[in-house]
Formats: C-alpha cells, sequence, structure tokens
C-alpha cells in the first residue's frame, strides 16, 4: 500500500486565477476551485478528527464613510529641444559620443531650465 503524506493545517490561503491556493508552514501546497471548496476541505478535516483554523480572506464590511481622494495631477518632462537632446543621449542613433556629451554638461545644456519643458496634464479625475 502507497504512503500518504500527512495532511496538515494551511497556514495561508489566497487567491491566484479563478480559484484559490492553500500553503502550509512545510510548503505543502492546496489548490481549491473556491472558498467554499476549502471550506468543505476544512470541515472533511474537522470529521477526520484534525482541527485547522479558518485562514482564509476575511472579507471586510465596506466603510460607513467615505471620502473623496483628490486627482493627483503628474506631469510631463519634455525636451525642450530633442534634436539637440538626442545629440548628447547615449540611447539615441545620433549620440555624438561622450566627450560631446560632457562638454554639453560643462556648457551647461543640462541644467533643469535648460532642459525640460513641464507641462501639467489636464485630465481631470
Amino acid at each position: 500500500m502507497a504512503q500518504f503524506s500527512p495532511i496538515e493545517c494551511l497556514s495561508t490561503v489566497y487567491p491566484i486565477g479563478e480559484g484559490w491556493v492553500g500553503k502550509s508552514t512545510s510548503g505543502q501546497v492546496k489548490f481549491f476551485q473556491s472558498l467554499a471548496d476549502y471550506q468543505n476541505y476544512l470541515n472533511n478535516l474537522a470529521r477526520s478528527g484534525k482541527i485547522c483554523p479558518d485562514v482564509s480572506v476575511p472579507v471586510a464590511p465596506p466603510p460607513e464613510k467615505t471620502t473623496a481622494t483628490p486627482f493627483a495631477y503628474f506631469m510631463e518632462f519634455l525636451p525642450r529641444n530633442p534634436e539637440d537632446s538626442a545629440k548628447y543621449s547615449a540611447m539615441s542613433s545620433s549620440w555624438q559620443g561622450q566627450q560631446a556629451s560632457q562638454q554639453a554638461l560643462d556648457q551647461g545644456k543640462y541644467r533643469a531650465e535648460e532642459v525640460f519643458e513641464y507641462k501639467a496634464n489636464d485630465r481631470k479625475g
């Protein structure tokens, strides 16, 4: 007769895809089609004499009072002169090399007020 691995209580149960996965502290993994299937597993363990705590995700009641979260505005950072910036960017096919990039730094071409324009996004939440 084949030996079966001992059934252990689960320490975590979490959703994955369409089902749920439970894992014991020793690493044994169990798959469940639903939380009802998991609850049935616990009931079967209890009938066999092994009492395990329910570690399923508790359902929290909705808050009584909700407040609106203000929309977070994001800024776009665009180069003031894309063609000129491409000369000094190593990711560009028109990069002129490390020495040209260093000279651009020395000349102050990368100061914040020279490099980017800041454009606020007008999206409304």
